[in-house]
């Protein structure tokens, strides 16, 4: 870890010990305490909380004391951990988002934390269904709390919900967390909410991030980084809590220089599209070998032209996984898809990202009248004037789709898949191409979202019936997928002002 990840994470361990022990203020001792970890996508928070996790389960206990030492009553299957399995406080790791909690579920199972404790990765739901009372036919009732963790640490906490939805009746998912533990400790990022039903009102976000709009998290980042702010008192959902944040600042997983990492925040932003800068790499003076290569941002003028580009990355970069390598193809939410079902519409079956290029030259969504459709498992990228990809989770491996517990950028079988949010939030790849729907246009020399041409239901439904937050949402669909690539970014735009304005801003 990072010098700036390693005292955030003695600060946050000191005041867990502190909190867990019962000292400090009598009148505050048995208040729940929220402690957000700030910072925006490539920060390394997810790194940081993993880490935390371990050291919460292996080395603190029952009365908050951090034990460095050898224990001779440690677990038999892994001589690592310090902490005797009675002694050990009960933590919680928590996502609410699929992928992600398959990954976390693995690394408890492979630190030995899950085969002792039962499960102790878990989607928010879940938790809270696990410490509330039941009723009598033994379903949870979510407004009665009942028993209380010691640590829960959550993922990714801007995709917790703050209403309710299918799966989860109370009415803010943060709020029965802190009623069912003594601390939660929450990765929060307000640039990746994307759901109408994540968005917080004016008043709760003031609270909780006082003086912090959104687009200044980054900005404002550097003047508490590595250094754990004091509680205060947060009164909110008619309780009493305690609150203190922490902010990461230094990017991890943009490997380029500060003006590439600039443009792609500005794109991503919706603020404007400037020239893109040439990285240059950076290299050792002796050697004079790359110690980081160039970042390289390309803008395709076909999808099809990309998919094979990334796909001839992914072999190059292999890591490991069947010759594959992290690289994939992503898109905004702008081709329908209904998971789990028959796409009737689709001579295959299946819910594909299609495209056409018409006689002047220009693409367009779904296929030209008389033309042939569907994905060719065969020879997906053959044809220079038709783009048809399976979303995510389509293509089948013998009778069955992906496994519950395989991750789908690391699944071989996905390099033909299109990628989304759903999908790819949360984790890094080497290269990635995106393709920009139409929910994404340039008009005036300005990024503008179009809501109307989204098949994300859940980013362009209003709260309440009145709410939008469709253009928030928007933004942050496209800020998390240009987001993702560490060595390279590769894109294409179905809006053809967007694509004109990325064509000229790659050729300047």
């Amino acid at each position: 870890m990072s010098d700036d990840q390693i005292a955030a994470e003695e600060s946050i361990m000191d005041a867990l010990s502190e909190a867990l022990a019962g000292s400090g203020d009598s009148a505050d001792s048995g208040l729940s305490r929220l402690i957000f970890v700030q910072g925006v996508a490539g920060t390394g928070k997810t790194v940081l909380l993993s880490h935390l996790f371990y050291r919460i389960a292996t080395e603190m206990d029952i009365n908050g004391r951090i034990n460095d030492e050898d224990d001779e009553d440690i677990l038999e299957t892994d001589s690592s951990l310090k902490i005797s399995k009675e002694d050990r406080r009960k933590a919680y790791i928590l996502v609410n988002h699929n992928q992600q909690m398959h990954v976390y579920n693995q690394i408890a199972s492979k630190l030995g934390l899950q085969k002792h404790f039962g499960e102790v990765a878990l989607k928010p739901s879940q938790f809270i269904n696990r410490f509330s009372e039941k009723t009598t036919s033994n379903r949870a009732i979510a407004d009665k709390p009942r028993g209380k963790a010691d640590v829960v640490l959550v993922d990714e906490a801007h995709l917790l919900l703050t209403q309710g939805d299918q799966g989860y009746s109370g009415k803010n998912m943060l709020h029965d967390l802190l009623r069912r533990a003594k601390v939660v400790i929450a990765v929060f990022d307000p640039n990746q909410i994307l759901q109408t039903s994540q968005r917080w009102s004016e008043e709760d976000q003031d609270m909780l991030f006082p003086q912090q709009a959104e687009s200044d998290v980054q900005k404002t980042a550097a003047g508490y980084s590595g250094q754990l702010e004091r509680f205060v008192p947060l009164n909110m959902w008619g309780d009493h809590y305690l609150l203190s944040r922490i902010c990461l600042h230094r990017q991890f997983r943009i490997a380029a220089d500060d003006a590439t990492i600039r443009w792609i925040d500005d794109f991503a932003d919706g603020k404007r599209i400037g020239r893109i800068p040439q990285d240059i790499g950076e290299k050792d003076r002796k050697t004079g070998e790359y110690v980081r290569e160039p970042f390289e941002i390309r803008v395709f003028d076909s999808p099809v032209e990309l998919f094979k580009a990334i796909k001839e990355r992914a072999y190059l970069k292999a890591s490991g996984v069947d010759g594959c390598g992290l690289s994939r193809v992503v898109a905004t939410y702008d081709w329908e898809y209904k998971g789990g079902k028959i796409n009737d519409s689709s001579p295959d079956g299946l819910w594909n990202v299609e495209m056409h290029r018409d006689a002047q030259g220009v693409w367009r969504m779904g296929a030209a009248p008389g033309m042939q459709r569907g994905y060719d498992a065969f020879n997906p990228d053959g044809r220079a004037d038709y783009f048809c990809h399976p979303w995510n989770y389509e293509i089948k491996v013998g009778d069955k789709g992906l496994s519950l517990d395989a991750v789908w950028a690391e699944s071989p079988h996905t390099l033909n898949e299109v990628g989304s949010t759903f999908s790819i939030q949360g984790f890094d790849l080497n290269y990635v191409g995106v393709i920009i729907g139409p929910s994404v246009t340039y008009r005036e020399g300005k990024i503008v979202f179009n809501e109307k041409a989204s098949c994300n239901k859940r980013a362009v439904s209003k709260r309440n019936g009145s709410i939008s937050y469709a253009q928030s949402n928007l933004r942050n669909e496209l800020n998390v997928l240009l987001k993702r690539g560490v060595h390279g970014l590769y894109l294409f735009a179905v809006d053809p002002e967007l694509q004109d304005a990325l064509k000229e801003a790659a050729s300047k």
